[in-house]
């Protein structure tokens, strides 16, 4: 358990340290805005970092948690409660290209938990798969200001299923890798649908990209 500067209580996995990093000191996600009653949508959650940072900042507004990795959720849950944040969701589930059934294969670090393993792993979880869109639908989500995207090489295939849902997010932040090229892929998706892309940060195995749609002021650098 660790108590961080803005007063959040974390208990967190001893592999955690990289997120709480990026998040907290780094600024990586400092880029985009959230305002008090905002709608963000946070996929890939893991312990849930950046949903209870960005529920501090729209205490009025809704947070969309989305986890599937059991042992991840146990603490997205814990910390979600333990700070007393009302105003957090928690889906139990991944997303994909199409709704259905899965195996989300642990490749050893709780932060890497992927649909689409690039090595032999003999631990991985049945779960449920759903869709951007059929998410938003059910949570009647008209206005998203910021969606987060963090999918362990599964990113693409969640921006693919939500078409529609994409018409109605102002912002984007996600983390793409570069196997299979996927963060150009990312990029060229946005771009085609009306988003201005800039790259917050370049490691040799991935991407941070910060996406605004063309005509809205993009925030601070």
């Amino acid at each position: 358990m660790r108590v961080l500067a803005d007063g959040t209580e974390l208990r967190f996995h001893p592999d955690d340290e990289k997120i709480i990093r990026e998040i907290h000191e780094d600024g990586c996600y400092a880029r985009a805005e959230i305002l008090d009653g905002d709608v963000v949508v946070d996929v890939g959650a893991h312990v849930g970092v950046f949903s209870i940072y960005a529920a501090r900042k729209t205490p009025r507004g809704r947070v969309i948690a989305v986890e599937p990795a059991p042992t991840n959720l146990e603490f997205l849950r814990y910390n979600v409660e333990k700070n007393s944040l009302r105003n957090v969701k928690i889906f139990d589930c991944a997303l994909s290209d199409k709704a259905g059934q899965a195996e989300l294969f642990f490749p050893g670090d709780h932060a890497l938990y992927t649909l689409k393993p690039n090595a032999p792993t003999a631990v991985s979880h049945a779960v449920r798969l759903r869709t951007l869109d059929d998410l938003f639908e059910a949570e009647s989500i008209t206005n998203c200001k910021l969606l987060k995207i963090d999918a362990e090489r599964s990113e693409y295939a969640v921006l693919q299923g939500g078409a529609r849902a994409l018409k109605v997010v102002h912002q984007l932040l996600v983390e793409a890798g570069k196997e299979e090229a996927t963060h150009e892929k990312v990029l060229a998706f946005l771009r085609e649908r009306g988003f201005q892309c800039s790259i917050v940060l370049d490691t040799p195995g991935g991407i941070v990209l910060y996406a605004v749609r063309s005509g809205e002021t993009a925030q601070k650098e």
